[in-house]
């Protein structure tokens, strides 16, 4: 269990995984970009345990945000309001937020391995 703040809420939320948050069918199980759906994908996903080193070693935690909310635009996660990993997560903003930044804390776990 992770406690996380929103403003003023203050939010128990269990730990993610990679696989329990819906992206292991793209980057894997490992995050290494090797799942299932990968070889049937037009571009190959990224390695998301190198995004700390491609970063200057320090990792990204914002543009991984947006990447997984859809601000950045990625045409394969889908649109902001219909991600490719659908509404199921977004109860409520604010547990979405907090599940959202679980997968960041959990992807930035991963850098180097």
């Amino acid at each position: 269990m992770k406690w996380i703040r929103i403003g003023a809420l203050v939010l128990a939320v269990a730990t993610v995984s990679l696989p329990a948050s819906g992206y292991a069918s793209c980057h894997g199980t490992s995050a290494k970009g090797d799942g299932p759906v990968a070889p049937h994908l037009n571009q190959k996903p990224p390695d998301l345990t190198t995004l700390a080193a491609a970063n200057g070693g320090a990792f990204p935690f914002e543009h991984v945000y947006a990447a997984i909310d859809g601000r950045l635009g990625i045409s394969v996660h889908g649109t902001r309001e219909m991600p490719v990993w659908g509404m199921a997560s977004r109860v409520s903003p604010a547990l979405y937020r907090a599940r959202t930044w679980a997968i960041v804390d959990y992807l930035a776990t991963l850098q180097g391995k």
